[in-house]
């Protein structure tokens, strides 16, 4: 199960038949400590935040009975989760020693910035990260763990080496991702109602042009542009939509089609036929994958050595999650 938060919280949880009498009852435990990762504390603070977030989910879900055996397994299943996540992130930060991996500001504020650009509005980017119960310094200190972790990766892939018979052979292998579909120019005319939308049909089939009526008819953001829509595939439009003007021939037009902007005629402009990529053509997509397939697993493999050579320690008052 994964959360939006990586930071670890500490939940107080005594044992599984104390949470099985009630799950809502949960005192958070104060302690300098919840987990203690060679020489990095999780805080219990930390733990008890990450696990109230696990709780709230799990009861948001509705399916599950907290009061019951299984709930909770689930709740324990969850709560490992999270504290893997929390190791795992204090030995990535402890890493960056031996890597010699350091992170700025700068770096940090970049990606703030990328992810503000994804919003309207600073108040709606912040409202977001309130509804997650998310804070700036929370978000601040996930997107450092997210840059090591990419540094680190970067070090550890430095020696990949990727063999174009890996290439021949995933491709081989894969063939079905190798086909461009079928694309399809086309303009649109959108109106608001089958009588108006019958209407231009029958100017069209009297011969009007296509896009002076898309120009003055239709409620479409491209009607200014005469409609025109660009390329799209099969999997760009509706079911509906696609079976009305796949079988259309250049400069033909759709009968109308109703769709949730409205009613629709649709002119096919260009048809480009569906054509099988080369293997050299897609030699660099085939071997980025690879490598991201192949940095996961180091990092993957690297995390299980650091775990393995670390000293954990946790307070006693989660060792009924952990065993």
């Amino acid at each position: 199960m994964k959360y939006p938060i990586i930071l670890l919280l500490f939940w107080t949880g005594f044992c599984g038949n104390c949470i099985a009498q009630s799950a809502d009852v949960f005192v958070s435990y104060e302690a300098s400590y919840a987990i203690k990762v060679n020489n990095g504390v999780i805080t219990s603070r930390q733990y008890n935040t990450a696990a109230d977030l696990v709780l709230k989910e799990i009861k948001k879900s509705g399916e599950v009975d907290l009061g019951s055996d299984s709930g909770i397994e689930l709740l324990k299943l969850a709560l490992r989760s999270a504290i893997d996540e929390m190791i795992n992130s204090s030995l990535m930060t402890q890493g960056t020693a031996s890597f010699n991996i350091t992170v700025t500001d700068s770096e940090i504020q970049k990606k703030i910035n990328e992810v503000k650009a994804g919003f309207p509005s600073d108040q709606d980017f912040h409202k977001s990260l309130a509804v997650q119960g998310i804070t700036v310094a929370d978000l601040n200190n996930d997107i450092k763990k997210q840059i090591i972790r990419s540094k680190i990766t970067g070090r550890l892939e430095k020696d990949i080496k990727i063999e174009q018979m890996e290439i021949n052979d995933f491709y081989k292998r894969n063939l079905d991702l190798f086909v461009q579909p079928q694309r399809i120019g086309i303009r649109t005319i959108t109106v608001n109602t089958r009588p108006v939308a019958e209407e231009i049909e029958k100017s069209l089939k009297e011969g009007a042009d296509f896009v002076e009526l898309a120009i003055t008819k239709s409620i479409d953001k491209n009607a200014k542009d005469g409609g025109t829509t660009g390329f799209v595939e099969k999997n760009d439009l509706p079911v509906n939509v696609w079976d009305n003007i796949a079988g259309l021939k250049k400069g033909q037009t759709s009968s109308i089609i109703r769709t949730i902007t409205g009613y629709q005629l649709i002119r096919v402009d260009d048809k480009i036929d569906p054509k099988e990529i080369k293997v050299k053509d897609a030699s660099e997509r085939i071997k980025d994958f690879l490598i991201n397939e192949k940095s996961r697993s180091l990092f993957d493999n690297w995390i299980i050595d650091q775990r393995s050579k670390a000293n954990i320690s946790y307070d006693q008052n989660i060792l009924w999650v952990v065993k």
